[in-house]
């Protein structure tokens, strides 16, 4: 049997997307300390700008996972490429924020073949997974370096958590991809993850030197974005080829309104002034409720 080629066109190209979503996900997080300062502007307003972006994340998850399916998928990456990046320049020119506008967003799931009742609870409980570890990715991307100064840390180490957040989601997600390859079940691998990533979050308030500290941030990301790339490759592979998109893009789109979600209300939790123990506490409840979503999901032999 011929050895399948590995795609190194495809993986240069994507690297280099992600470099670009990635800066776009945490240049808000790094900079906030400063422009809170500057802008005079409270916890949950600045919690508010965060989630604005993450709710065109969600529209755009649902909506173009949809037109992928129907029109062309690297077509629609393109649109999609050419909208992040002209969007990204004229936030450069943004010098005044004015305010943030509040809409209503209704939108009700039209028909998707092949999910009939049997299989409807797998569905949501996937969106329910992906939901809390949005808020988990969106929160930690927005309020980490914020947090780490509440906590007693430096501006100059709190900048660099971020990064290590990042290694620790690549090295992760490599590892979860060999073990999976290797024969581990995703699912009951998700479940593990999940609940270690409840524990390593606790432990963000725990007294440790600071490499410590550095390799539980990285665990952290293992275990927040290295999971959900994880779950992407889960679900994707749940659904048949046909509305392979349009699944795994509903997964997203509401797993985004997490994000909406995350960046918020981790604004508000913060006004309260609790304890950082208290506040790491709370932050890691997501995780354990996404270790439970997937622990009620059917066998990978549930798949259609």
């Amino acid at each position: 049997m011929e050895q399948e080629r590995f795609p190194l066109a495809h993986f240069v190209l994507c690297f280099f997307i992600t470099i670009g979503e990635g800066y776009d996900l945490f240049i808000y997080g790094s900079v906030l300390p400063a422009i809170s300062a500057e802008w005079g502007l409270s916890a949950s307003s600045a919690g508010l700008i965060g989630s604005s972006g993450m709710l065109g994340i969600a529209i755009g998850s649902i909506g173009f996972g949809r037109l992928a399916d129907r029109l062309d998928r690297k077509k629609t990456l393109l649109i999609c490429i050419m909208l992040l990046s002209g969007f990204t320049v004229a936030c450069g020119f943004a010098k005044f924020l004015k305010a943030v506008k509040r809409f209503p967003l209704e939108w009700r799931p039209s028909r998707v073949r092949l999910m009939d009742v049997g299989k409807r609870r797998n569905h949501f409980l996937f969106w329910i997974a992906c939901f809390m570890t949005m808020i988990l990715i969106f929160g930690l991307a927005t309020w980490l370096p914020e947090l780490m100064l509440r906590s007693g840390k430096s501006l100059y180490s709190s900048l660099g958590f971020p990064i290590f957040l990042n290694v620790g989601s690549i090295a992760g997600t490599i590892l979860f991809v060999f073990l999976a390859r290797r024969g581990m079940e995703a699912r009951r691998l998700l479940i593990v993850l999940y609940f270690i990533g409840a524990i390593s979050i606790c432990a963000f308030a725990g007294p440790f030197p600071l490499a410590i500290l550095h390799l539980v941030v990285m665990v952290t990301g293992a275990c927040t974005y290295g999971v959900q790339n994880i779950v992407n490759a889960y679900v994707s592979g749940y659904y048949p080829e046909e509305v392979r998109s349009t699944g795994l893009g509903l997964c997203l789109g509401w797993g985004r309104i997490g994000a909406v979600a995350g960046s918020a209300l981790w604004g508000i939790l913060l006004e309260f002034e609790l304890p950082v123990q208290m506040t790491f506490l709370i932050f890691s409840f997501p995780a354990i409720l996404g270790g439970l979503a997937f622990s009620a999901i059917g066998e990978r032999s549930e798949r259609r």
